[in-house]
């Protein structure tokens, strides 16, 4: 099952290359900007971003229902954000703050670095933070400040046009 659940989070970040990348100057054009992140002192810019619906998978087991967004960047060294939220799509805009457990404003989720050749992937799950959506028609923004299990700092934001998948 958590090779499902990454399958599921590498189809959200295929459809949010293929769907959300777009010329720095169309961004400009269209008021967006750079979108970025700083992980663990280093900044990224993020590139990309899909949301998606379905179950999170911890080990074998199905969780809780709610929304999946996938973030990621294009460089050489690529990252990945990964943030579930146990609520609708259509619902989604609002404060979360991190939690283990699912209950109403809580999310959780992790980082992935994955080697230039994208065979090796390092996880870190995200331990404690917030994160904040917000929509408006169909542009979002994402901002998060989270801490990760061994002590690395993620914050950042993301602005502009998400991938939409609907799953289980």
């Amino acid at each position: 099952m958590k090779l499902l659940t990454r399958i599921a989070n590498i189809s959200i970040l295929s459809i949010a290359a293929m769907t959300a990348c777009k010329d720095d100057a169309d961004d400009i054009k269209s008021g967006i900007g750079k979108s970025k992140m700083e992980f663990d002192g280093r900044e990224i810019d993020l590139t990309g971003g899909a949301l998606g619906s379905g179950k999170e998978i911890s080990g074998s087991v199905p969780q809780a229902l709610g929304a999946r967004i996938g973030l990621h960047n294009s460089g050489a060294n690529k990252f990945s954000i990964y943030l579930f939220i146990p609520r609708g799509i259509d619902n989604l805009v609002g404060e979360y703050k991190y939690s283990a457990i699912h209950t109403q404003g809580t999310f959780n989720g992790y980082v992935s670095e994955f080697s230039e050749d994208g065979t090796d992937e390092i996880t870190y799950k995200i331990t404690a933070g917030k994160v904040s959506v917000d929509a408006d028609e169909d542009i979002y923004k994402v901002i998060f400040d989270c801490t990760c299990e061994g002590g690395q700092k993620l914050k950042g934001y993301y602005q502009g046009k998400m991938g939409i998948i609907i799953g289980e």
